[in-house]
Formats: structure tokens, sequence, C-alpha cells
């Protein structure tokens, strides 16, 4: 996956939250301080700095302290806005309607398949379901691209989670966790969890 695919990925996922939406257009006409934006928001100072930490990482909003005095200003980085649009309109991975993520309903409930489609875009997950649920539901998703009994190196365990995910470190964790991969010295074996 190409760098700025990534970032268009993390970046959507990072937008999915309304309110965290809403801070690249305030920030689009001026520069708002933390205590402005909370305002402006109608949501707590404490909700808006966590917010504004996740856009700060994707190099989308810069804080400017101020000449006169101790608040600092957030602008939106306009760089980073038009490499952005820039990937958006050159990914390779878009999405073609119809291409729909499969859920095998031998496997999976016909409500749990709604869940799983739900967060997924193509056969892309968009986001990391909140829910405990939801999230089970998508690990288990994940644990089915596995064979059970069969040993995978690392690099396979990586690469079949990149397939639809870009951070596949968590969810090698989160099986692994949950018992449907076995990891020894470095071979991953999927297990059925008891």
């Amino acid at each position: 996956m190409s760098q700025d695919n990534l970032f268009l990925q993390q970046t959507v996922g990072v937008l999915t939250d309304k309110s965290r939406l809403k801070l690249p257009g305030l920030l689009s006409f001026q520069a708002y301080s933390l205590e402005e934006l909370a305002s402006s928001l109608g949501i707590k100072v404490s909700q808006v700095a966590r917010h504004l930490r996740k856009l700060q990482h994707l190099d989308l909003v810069e804080i400017r302290p101020e000449e006169t005095g101790s608040v600092s200003r957030y602008t939106l980085n306009t760089q980073s806005i038009h490499r952005l649009t820039a990937s958006w309109y050159t990914s390779q991975e878009s999405f073609v309607p119809g291409d729909e993520i499969a859920c095998d309903e031998r496997i999976f409930a016909a409500w749990e398949c709604e869940i799983i489609k739900r967060f997924f875009a193509g056969t892309r997950l968009t986001t990391i379901p909140a829910g405990r649920k939801n999230l089970e539901i998508i690990v288990r998703w994940f644990a089915h691209l596995f064979e059970v009994d069969t040993c995978y190196q690392e690099s396979e365990v990586n690469e079949i989670i990149q397939r639809h995910y870009h951070d596949y470190a968590f969810f090698k964790k989160d099986l692994v966790g949950r018992g449907f991969l076995r990891r020894d010295n470095g071979i991953f074996k999927r297990v059925t969890p008891s």
C-alpha cells in the first residue's frame, strides 16, 4: 500500500467522528484557541484536546503560539489538506460499488453479517468498532481469513490482515489475545478458541 493510500485511509478513519470532522471545517476559516473550539462545538475542552491530538498526529492541524500571551491557537495545515485531496483522487484502491465484503452465513448470523458490512467499504475495514460486541464480530471475521491448524509466517499474517486494514498489528495482537491465533517462535497457527 502506498504512503498516500495509507495517509488517506488513516485520515478517513480519524474523521469518522462527527465532532472531529467539524474541527477542520472551523479551522479552515480562522485560528481558534482550545476554549473557543470547545465553545463552538458545545463539548468539553478535554474532548476537543483529544480530537486535536488525533488530527495533529496526521499533521492536519498545527499549533501556533500567540505572540502576546500564553494561549495557543490552532490552525488547519493546508499542505496536508492538499495532500489528502491528491491522495483521494489518485488512490489506486478505489471503492467499486458492488465490490462488497464477503460474509460466510454458515459461520455468521445474518445480523452479524450486517454489522460486518457496516464497517467495510468494499473489502477494506474503514474503522475499528468502538463497541465491544461489534469489535468481537470483526475480530472473528479476521480470524476466518486463516485456515484452522495451518501455520503462517508473521509476514504472511501481516499481509493477510493488511489486505483489509492498514494496522495489521492491532488485529494480530487481538487475534492472539482472543485465542484465534497461537504464536510460537514467530510462527502463527490458527486454532479454534476454547
